[in-house]
């Protein structure tokens, strides 16, 4: 029998009603819960002990405290430390631009709080999210696949100057050999194709709606992450009328999300690929800020170096190595780190 799966909990309003409820729902299914309402305690309690799933309230201005930032800045914190954290974010107060930021951040799931009812509703959908989480906290874990990539890209656009506009980006970055194909959203939906040909794919679409078949194509374009990453381009518009579509892609686990409004998003797409190549088959690893280290030990086994240059593709080790290096003059002047 497997232990109980260790849970952090962060918010800083303990006695709002939906957070007591979830509280409560969590410690009935037999969770470990470590509960904060501060941000630094969160952070120091992350270095102390290893938990399971992370629920992460985003604005923690109710109580006063040293830490900077919101729960958003914690999620990006926590998963560049160590990849495979698994963080839901639990909030009331979370924007578009949250959203956005979070499924970058490859957060776990994005639960909206409310207050309906006696349990409120979003305190079920918290825990299938949690359930989910330590379901593949015990299956198998595959862990790192060594994967070359096919050299055909697909950009899925109902809109065919905004997927000129994506290919030409891509295409002055791509090498000359790299391939790239267009389809239609309906075409893609009917079509058979095996999409393990493809390096990475690319959904633009301005906006979604909660119609089924808009989610089912949703659905569609994440299936079979890490082989290929799926990238998504759409308005980051924070309106009523969009927010619940929204929400449903940053919950389906892209790659990236990238605002279609943003003056850069084709550099960003741009980026987007490249960090989806690089990763193709694999889980993302991101560079951690020099504070986020601070209060971290690692020690790596003799020889790992060695062992990369047996398994890992030259492109990889080189990129891993690199984040060592930095790893290495980031933590040296305090002594916390040694390998």
């Amino acid at each position: 029998m497997s232990t109980p799966a260790k849970i952090l909990f962060m918010d800083d309003e303990p006695t709002q009603t939906v957070v007591v409820n979830a509280l409560s729902r969590l410690r009935d299914e037999g969770y470990e819960i470590d509960f904060f309402d501060t941000m630094s305690a969160a952070i120091d309690a992350y270095y102390q002990q290893y938990y399971d799933v992370f629920i992460l309230d985003i604005d923690m201005h109710h109580r006063p405290d040293t830490a900077a930032g919101d729960g958003v800045k914690l999620l990006q914190r926590f998963v560049s430390l160590y990849n495979k954290t698994r963080v839901i974010l639990f909030s009331g107060a979370g924007t578009v631009t949250h959203w956005f930021a979070a499924a970058n951040a490859h957060c776990f799931g994005y639960v909206a709080k409310d207050e309906e009812g006696e349990a409120g509703s979003s305190v079920g959908v918290l825990l299938d999210k949690v359930r989910q989480a330590v379901e593949l906290r015990d299956g198998i874990d595959p862990g790192l696949t060594v994967t070359r990539y096919p050299e055909t890209g697909l950009i899925v656009c109902g809109d065919a100057a905004l997927a000129e506009q994506a290919m030409a980006q891509l295409r002055s970055a791509l090498p000359a050999s790299f391939r790239l194909e267009h389809l239609q959203p309906d075409t893609f939906m009917e079509s058979q194709a095996d999409t393990g040909r493809y390096a990475f794919r690319v959904l633009i679409q301005p906006e979604f709606s909660t119609r089924q078949r808009q989610l089912a194509q949703i659905d569609r374009m994440m299936a079979g992450q890490p082989y290929p990453h799926s990238i998504v381009v759409c308005n980051a518009e924070d309106s009523n009328r969009l927010r619940k579509s929204i929400l449903y892609v940053a919950n389906a686990h892209p790659f990236r999300m990238i605002d279609l409004l943003g003056p850069k998003w084709l550099q960003e797409l741009q980026q987007a690929v490249s960090a989806a190549l690089l990763w193709h088959g694999r889980r993302e690893i991101f560079e951690a800020e020099s504070d986020a280290l601070a209060g971290l030990t690692v020690s790596l086994p003799e020889g790992i170096l060695d062992s990369w240059q047996d398994e890992l593709p030259d492109d990889l080790q080189q990129e891993l190595e690199h984040q060592l290096d930095e790893l290495n003059a980031a933590t040296d002047a305090t002594g916390e780190y040694s390998a």
